[in-house]
């Protein structure tokens, strides 16, 4: 029973993760997105599965020019983590340029791990050209509290859809069941409005089509629930009946969103990129 148990929390940690990777929408990148509760908050890239990231995080993968002698970076073996961590960047450096910060993290060297690396060999790869080098880099100020206010206003309106169901089935309480239905259904409104402001006001300026898509549906549900429950307190179960079957329409395709439309990643987020400008600069 312990293995069975061991093995089931191992799968569900892997479903949850698997479930959570999305294409960014504007630079194209693969990105992990907590989007249920049940979701884990920690995931793995499988270019350095070794390393176990937190939502926030995220692989950044640089490969030094044959013409750049000095990177700029000042680093430091981290005595329990055993990876490279930047400790000062050098201004107008190449470092700098690529905006390589201090706290980031070296995990790969031109592909083996740091972790296995004496500081000697450290030394002597950096020095390597050419150089590929795998970064994990920390994203915490494009994290949201209305990331986690859109996941638990979904748990809440899970109640509105335990009174109508209920009602639904005994006609006699549904009256008294019409609040707690409307409540359910506020919870709704106000995760859907919450998703429609985070879509549209990004500090990059660029639109975040998954939450716009979401906010959009739970805010027409949930606004439409609410009266029904209301309605419900004055015209019994047939209006908890109607916001049931409403309820788990918006509650497939709320999902069916959460689970297949890309998103955009948190450097994205805080940072615009225009990719068409950035290409034509480059070729």
């Amino acid at each position: 029973a312990l293995e069975f148990k061991k093995f089931f929390g191992r799968f569900s940690a892997s479903v949850a993760t698997a479930m959570g990777i999305f294409t960014c929408t504007v630079c194209k990148c693969k990105y992990y997105d907590r989007r249920f509760l049940w979701e884990s908050e920690k995931f793995k890239d499988s270019r350095a599965p070794e390393v176990e990231l937190e939502f926030g995080d995220r692989l950044v993968k640089h490969e030094v020019p044959q013409n750049i002698e000095r990177l700029g970076l000042k680093c430091q073996k981290h005595p329990e983590s055993q990876r490279v961590v930047v400790r000062a960047v050098a201004n107008a450096s190449w470092a700098a340029k690529l905006g390589i910060r201090i706290g980031d993290e070296i995990v790969q060297m031109n592909g083996s791990s740091v972790d296995v690396m004496e500081s000697d060999e450290i030394i002597q790869v950096m020095q390597m050209r050419p150089l590929v080098f795998l970064l994990k880099v920390s994203d915490d100020s494009a994290l949201d509290v209305r990331d986690n206010l859109r996941r638990y206003a979904d748990a809440l309106r899970a109640t509105g859809t335990t009174a109508n169901i209920t009602g639904s089935a005994l006609p006699v309480v549904s009256y008294a069941l019409g609040p707690i239905s409307a409540v359910g259904g506020i919870c709704g409104t106000v995760g859907g409005v919450s998703q429609l402001s985070q879509g549209f006001s990004l500090p990059s300026g660029h639109v975040d089509q998954h939450l716009i898509a979401k906010g959009a549906v739970s805010t027409t549900v949930g606004v439409t629930c609410t009266a029904l429950g209301a309605l419900a307190t004055v015209f019994g179960s047939p209006m908890l009946i109607a916001a049931l079957g409403l309820g788990v329409l918006g509650l497939g395709t709320s999902t069916t969103i959460d689970a297949n439309v890309d998103g955009i990643c948190l450097a994205c987020r805080t940072e615009r990129h225009d990719l068409d400008r950035e290409q034509t600069a480059f070729f």
